[in-house]
């Protein structure tokens, strides 16, 4: 079934000041996906982003690469980058769903970005921005001001608590050591100043986490509120990961189906899933490869990326100046090279990206929110 545009508004609930170049921004998208070497559209009847989930189907790939030489699982127009506005006065926060439901809306997966928000002493919203925004990897957390802005506020609000919160653009919600750290200094800060901490929420994804006390918890969303963002051909937490050192034979096998010809670049994001593939013939320029490379790497907010090179020494040589160079002149990481016979030339390395703690248990614990209208009145009157 297809959505009209004022159905797909709704459907994802698009804000009503994007929905002025929304059209066009579909538009110059089905565009690209029509022109040579451009992305196939979400609306085939094979969707080529099955090559990217967690389980690949390899009989997919003719179809996927027939029409151009570059699959995503996003749609980058659609994206607005720009949207820093978190006004969310009158909102009540029972738990830490409340919150995370409502940094939805701010999810990108090209930078991580730093909310906080004032409860009252019935726990509602009385203050509510975003305070700082960094990169894919990371945010800053700027102590300094965020207790100047707790100071301006307190004089006229006379907030009980506080509440933080940032975005993981990969999608994947469990903090790393730099969260933890964070987590911890904005605890203490509170207590020095007589303010009770709510806690800091991780989101972007389906699934949310929770760091306070220095216990982490984590939790599922709501049904209703997992659709995936405007912008996202297939959700984060459905791409698969690919490990640096793992034997990636298999689906580079299926890629190449038999054919020497060519190679392919997997970019992954900064959880090591596979967010975008693209295709190159082994008689392309060492200097067109590199271009393509930086953009698409800037396109797909890529962390890293794996080479797959046929067996031969000159194609060998090739994707591995070409990578060394895209890796040095980009903030991505060449992660690993492999071929058909040798898996993965990085075995023995070093692993490249940080890792993180597993085990977070997520559980289905969000309710649906409430507001206190007055405080949504004058949030919408911009009082």
């Amino acid at each position: 079934m297809q959505l009209s545009f004022d159905d797909y508004f709704k459907e994802f609930k698009v804000p009503n000041d994007y929905q002025g170049d929304f059209k066009t921004s579909v538009m110059r998208s089905v565009q690209f996906s029509n022109s040579p070497g451009g992305l196939r559209s979400y609306g085939d009847q094979t969707p080529p982003q099955l090559l990217l989930r967690e389980q690949m189907d390899p009989s997919q790939v003719q179809e996927a690469f027939s029409k151009g030489n570059m699959v995503s699982s996003i749609l980058p127009d659609l994206i607005n980058s720009k949207n820093t506005t978190f006004d969310v006065r009158g909102f009540e926060i029972r738990n830490p769903g409340d919150f995370a439901q409502l940094c939805i809306p701010l999810r990108t997966p090209y930078f991580e970005s730093f909310k906080f928000a004032l409860l009252n002493k019935n726990k509602k919203i009385i203050h509510s921005e975003v305070l700082t925004m960094g990169s894919l990897k990371e945010t800053l957390i700027d102590n300094n001001g965020l207790l100047r802005r707790i100071h301006e506020k307190y004089k006229v609000s006379k907030a009980q608590s506080l509440i933080v919160s940032h975005n993981h653009p990969s999608g994947d919600p469990e903090p790393s050591h730099a969260d933890l750290r964070a987590t911890q200094q904005i605890e203490h800060l509170c207590s020095e100043i007589g303010m009770q901490f709510f806690g800091h929420i991780i989101t972007n994804g389906k699934k949310f986490s929770m760091i306070q006390k220095n216990e982490i918890t984590g939790g599922i969303y709501p049904s209703d509120v997992q659709k995936n963002a405007p912008w996202e051909l297939i959700s984060r937490d459905d791409l698969k990961t690919m490990n640096p050192g793992d034997d990636f034979s298999s689906i580079a096998n299926a890629l190449r189906n038999g054919d020497d010809s060519i190679g392919h670049v997997l970019y992954l994001n900064a959880k090591r899933k596979l967010t975008a593939i693209e295709r190159f013939p082994l008689n392309a320029s060492e200097s067109e490869m590199v271009k393509k490379m930086i953009v698409n790497s800037a396109r797909e907010g890529a962390a890293g990326f794996l080479l797959d090179v046929p067996d031969n020494n000159i194609a060998y040589n090739k994707f591995i100046n070409v990578g060394k160079r895209v890796a040095s002149l980009s903030d991505v990481i060449f992660s690993d090279i492999g071929s058909k016979t040798t898996p993965s030339y990085a075995a023995a390395g070093v692993h490249l990206f940080e890792s993180f703690k597993p085990g977070i248990k997520f559980t289905n614990s969000v309710s649906p929110l409430k507001v206190d209208p007055l405080l949504k009145k004058n949030r919408s009157q911009g009082i």
